[in-house]
């Protein structure tokens, strides 16, 4: 059956639900890219739930605000050199000013 040769489906459709919920987007769990990206953290060894923490702290950051609002997106929060530094981030929101000096040099 399809689900024997994608043993990983069913949790990308959860992680990408819960960054569509979070971020009223409407991200496809489906598209190569996506897959590619959700698949290597998970041989990584990272976990559903991790997922779920990396969109919960940068949606609390960067939902709404006017520069990083777009970058709440597969290939920015799931990216290999990105996903443990999001995930180990304490989830308080920083101030803006500070999230903008720390964000300029990666814009």
């Amino acid at each position: 059956s399809k689900a024997e040769k994608d043993p990983r489906k069913a949790d990308r459709e959860e992680v990408i639900r819960s960054l569509n919920e979070k971020t009223g987007k409407k991200y496809n769990p489906s598209t190569e890219s996506t897959k590619r990206l959700i698949n290597g953290r998970f041989r990584e060894g990272f976990t559903v739930e991790d997922f779920k923490k990396v969109i919960d702290n940068k949606s609390k950051e960067w939902l709404g605000h006017p520069k990083m609002d777009r970058f709440l997106r597969p290939e920015t929060l799931f990216a290999p050199s990105h996903f443990e530094g999001y995930l180990n981030e304490s989830g308080d929101p920083p101030e803006v000013d500070e999230l903008t000096a720390r964000l300029g040099t990666v814009l």
